[in-house]
């Protein structure tokens, strides 16, 4: 599942999950892209990530992110949110 918002000087910023994982970028009005932000997993975490929502602050944006955090034995997971702000600009 993805979002898109709108961003005032132009284009949109496009958030989403992706195989597991959290996905971010923006694109000009015309569909060319400006930045893409694919965040890596901390070692020795796994992060499997489930949804987000992204959030107009101001000039920028603030994606919350639903999270699973793993260790390497995988019995002990944790669930967490995960917040990034983007500088649209």
């Amino acid at each position: 599942m993805f979002q898109v918002e709108a961003v005032a000087s132009g284009g949109y910023v496009v958030a989403g999950v992706r195989d597991a994982g959290l996905w971010a970028f923006r694109i000009r009005e015309d569909g060319e892209p400006v930045w893409t932000h694919l965040p890596h997993p901390l070692e020795p975490f796994s992060a499997i990530f489930s949804s987000v929502t992204l959030l107009p602050a101001g000039p920028d944006f603030v994606l919350a992110a639903n999270v699973s955090v793993m260790t390497t034995d995988w019995r002990n997971s944790t669930n967490a949110i995960r917040l990034i702000r983007f500088r649209t600009e």
